[in-house]
């Protein structure tokens, strides 16, 4: 399977739509967007409407921040929603402790477990997170 990966766009529709069409003769069918997507360029809802159409016919995958981290040591903590105060209690813990030995904790970003993950990097010195999202940022569960 091939794969694309198409990084920092900033609304340059006009590369964008080439880029595609040549991932699209080669037979691609997932895409990696990393960085800006709108930027600073005329036109940067042209570039937001291409990206829109091919994430309903394509896999699509849209990373934004600090793609470094990706490459480094990661764990990922996933749990309920609704979980118990000890349950999120001990996945602050252990994420903290995580944390600590400068590993980056990777989670969602919905109630519960995953909010706790996070927090409990965030309360390492030298915590990091990355959230991983399967709708916008406007989703009232995150």
């Amino acid at each position: 399977m091939e794969i694309a990966v198409i990084a920092d766009i900033h609304g340059n529709y006009v590369a964008l739509k080439e880029c595609i069409a040549l991932c699209q003769k080669r037979g691609i069918e997932t895409f990696f967007f990393l960085g800006d997507y709108a930027g600073e360029l005329a036109y940067p809802e042209k570039a937001m409407d291409i990206l829109f159409g091919l994430k309903e016919k394509y896999h699509c995958y849209f990373v934004r921040g600090n793609k470094d981290i990706l490459e480094e040591d990661n764990v990922a903590i996933v749990g309920s929603r609704n979980a118990s105060e000890n349950r999120k209690t001990f996945t602050r813990k252990i994420a903290k402790e995580i944390a600590d030995k400068n590993v980056n904790v990777v989670s969602g970003l919905a109630i519960g477990i995953d909010k706790y993950a996070h927090l409990g990097a965030l309360d390492s010195k030298i915590g990091k997170t990355i959230a991983v999202l399967g709708t916008g940022l406007g989703d009232k569960d995150i």
